[in-house]
């Protein structure tokens, strides 16, 4: 019986060289941006050499995102040394022009969008986007509210508006180059007494690392105004009113390793992220913050993981800053998506009904996921979980007095629910039972709704 693993691996060492490579298909595709990409295939002298770097080749052009079908073709041409051999590439483009639209519907939000998706505008794998949603806020009643000093602007909705630009730096699609200009009108009325504005520019350089890593460093220059106070605002929201400038950099770092994003049965999720503001605006302060998930699978039925999140916020002082921080830079904790079992930011520091967010703050959680009878295991999966933390503000003249108070009274919640996936986002529908809150929290027992990418 003749060893066909043997004989191809006795092959690889066999010199041979590549005579011409010709990539056929492209239509709005520039032909040196593709050269620059297939050139280093001609240092190829063995056919091990050249089935790796033919495949490596292939393989960069699919992460462009620009071509649909990537074929390959070794091609013994007649007309040269036997030795010699043609590499032919066979790209079917995508289509220049993708739009959407649709609608999202979350806790305590809807929102209809709309996307415009120019590909490969200057045919070096560039990308401009145009996108656009407006939302409503469903925690209000619909009727007007009997008391007139409470705002019922919350039906009012939001919108955003972003334009966003991507290409390659030199021609590989791991080092991307990405700029963003946006337009938001936020509605904050529902859980604090304001409404803002937000328009600005972002410039980042994301670095795949690895298939499982990715680094980005970003500049932000950021403009928002605090807006539309309600009567009965805090003091709070009405120091922190008016405009400011954040101009900051940026840089976080992110390694997955889960099986699934949405139903993961081994595997982690780690996430830093740290943020220094101070470089021309009027807010300074430097952010850290930490996402971390560890799963691991049970007798091939259950998955247990075990997440923890913490954040701290330090204002700092820059020479033209007033080094201030307003409560838009600051932490928010309670939700579906981050603390089950209270309210959308009902966790930590309250002025009357605002919540004004903190410097410090921690969340744990562990949870499960099982199979259940009947339902499609690959669309559902029961749930069970209990979480908790703790938001605090910080006195910069007690630093250790603040992260004792962070720790001594955590809030705690537990719940059982159903979580369903829907394409690459994760649903969640919980019956909570807080089990214990501070005074200033805004517990929530019942059943609870979410819908996101990363959960507690």
């Amino acid at each position: 019986m003749t060893d066909f693993a043997g004989l191809i691996i006795d092959s690889q060492a066999k010199s041979i060289r590549i005579n011409q490579i010709k990539v056929e298909g492209l239509v709005h595709t520039k032909h040196e941006f593709i050269q620059a990409i297939t050139e280093p295939l001609i240092e190829a002298n063995t056919l091990g050499d050249v089935i790796i770097g033919t495949r490596n080749v292939a393989t960069q052009l699919r992460g462009l995102g620009i071509f649909k079908e990537v074929s390959i073709t070794l091609d013994a041409n007649p007309n040269t040394e036997p030795d010699c051999v043609d590499v032919v590439y066979t790209v079917v483009e995508r289509p220049r022009i993708d739009a959407r639209t649709g609608a999202d519907f979350g806790y305590n939000e809807g929102s209809m969008n709309m996307s415009l998706l120019f590909r490969n505008a200057f045919g070096k794998a560039e990308t401009i986007m145009a996108t656009s949603s407006y939302g409503v806020d469903t925690t209000t009643s619909l009727q007007a509210p009997k008391d007139e000093s409470v705002s019922s602007t919350g039906m009012q909705g939001a919108s955003a508006h972003q334009l966003t630009f991507t290409k390659p730096l030199f021609t590989s699609s791991d080092q991307m180059l990405e700029a963003n200009l946006f337009k938001n009108d936020r509605n904050h009325t529902a859980l604090m007494s304001y409404q803002e504005a937000v328009q600005g520019f972002t410039a980042s350089i994301k670095n795949t690392i690895s298939a499982n890593s990715l680094y980005e460093v970003a500049y932000n220059a950021i403009w928002r105004e605090n807006h539309s106070l309600s009567p009965n605002a805090s003091l709070t929201i009405r120091k922190d009113a008016g405009h400011s400038l954040k101009s900051s950099i940026s840089h976080s770092f992110s390694i997955d390793t889960r099986d699934d994003t949405v139903f993961p049965t081994v595997g982690r999720y780690l996430r830093v992220f740290q943020e220094l503001a101070g470089f021309g605006g009027n807010v300074s302060f430097l952010k850290n913050e930490l996402n971390s998930l560890y799963v691991q699978n049970f007798n091939n039925f259950i998955s247990i993981s075990g997440s923890m999140r913490c954040g701290v916020l330090f204002p700092l002082s820059f020479e033209g800053s007033n080094s201030g921080v307003r409560v838009n830079d600051r932490f928010q904790l309670g939700g579906p998506n981050s603390l089950r079992g209270f309210s959308q930011s009902g966790v930590g520091p309250r002025e009357s009904k605002d919540s004004i967010g903190g410097d410090l703050y921690y969340g744990v959680g562990l949870s499960a996921l099982f199979p259940l009878p009947v339902l499609p295991s690959n669309l559902f999966r029961g749930h069970t979980f209990v979480n908790g933390g703790s938001l605090v503000r910080m006195d910069k003249s007690n630093i250790v007095e603040s992260t004792t108070n962070l720790f001594a009274n955590p809030s705690v919640a537990a719940g059982v629910g159903l979580v369903a996936r829907f394409t690459n986002f994760r649903l969640e529908l919980n019956y909570c039972v807080p089990l214990r809150a501070t005074t200033t929290d805004l517990p929530k027992h019942g059943f609870q709704f979410g819908i996101g990418m990363h959960f507690m």
